[in-house]
């Protein structure tokens, strides 16, 4: 199902409550329940729908001393690799290990068979454009793109940029970024929604390899999910200077 947001009425004008009220909030601003007045159920269904962007709980505290408690409930990623060559069998071992609901397409049964990709949750055989338009793809579905060729990639990404997929991502070089958008913006596609297609995929890291690129592939992915920064969590100069080398 679509993920959910719980938003808990803790304190009100100050007061801890004891049966307090709760809403619950879809993706897409559906949901039920109330908390008793429509200008608050209004704020929660805000702070609910910004959990489920972030995919952490929060407190969040009103003008008025009034406590909410906003968690997010979010079901497992899914996640849908169009081609199952190298990478994407690396991309399918790394995503598995991350705890994500991976289905793998491509239309050779050589490449798309349960003994290639054992451990997945799903294995498609069949044309990959006509099963993005068939699988069922959600709000929290990531879509990887790695097909064999220029052509079929142009071809399954038209058709994941209709989709309400929350990632699309699409391997490759800049250049052949730069020919499939100027080729789905020929064809009438908006700009706004070929530049939410994440072309080239991944992190620059260095690597070469299937694993080193599907490394690449799933860091961007992860920091989708989460809202992280991608920068290195080592000390600054400035907090080592400050806590570190003013003690010797």
């Amino acid at each position: 199902g679509n993920p959910v947001a719980l938003a808990t009425l803790m304190r009100k004008h100050g007061r801890d409550l004891v049966a307090a009220g709760r809403l619950f909030v879809e993706t897409g601003a559906k949901g039920g329940g109330t908390l008793g007045d429509a200008v608050l159920d209004r704020r929660a269904r805000d702070a609910a729908l910004e959990a489920l962007r972030s995919g952490t709980a929060r407190t969040v505290v009103l003008d008025d001393e009034t406590e909410l408690l906003v968690e997010p409930v979010l079901a497992k990623p899914r996640l849908v690799i169009v081609g199952g060559g190298h990478v994407g069998l690396a991309i399918a071992k790394l995503a598995t290990q991350l705890d994500y609901e991976v289905a793998v397409v491509d239309d050779r049964p050589e490449f798309a068979n349960r003994e290639r990709f054992a451990g997945v949750n799903e294995v498609v055989n069949m044309d990959m454009a006509k099963a993005l338009e068939t699988m069922p793809i959600g709000w929290n579905t990531f879509i990887v793109i790695a097909t064999r060729g220029h052509k079929l990639d142009a071809t399954c990404l038209r058709a994941a940029v209709k989709t309400q997929a929350r990632y699309v991502g699409l391997l490759g070089s800049k250049r052949k970024t730069i020919l499939i958008a100027q080729m789905l913006r020929s064809e009438g596609v908006s700009d706004e929604r070929i530049r939410a297609v994440h072309a080239p995929i991944g992190l620059d890291l260095g690597g070469r390899t299937p694993a080193e690129i599907a490394l690449s592939v799933m860091s961007e992915l992860s920091l989708e999910r989460y809202g992280g920064t991608g920068r290195p969590l080592r000390l600054s100069d400035e907090l080592f200077e400050r806590t570190v080398s003013r003690r010797q």
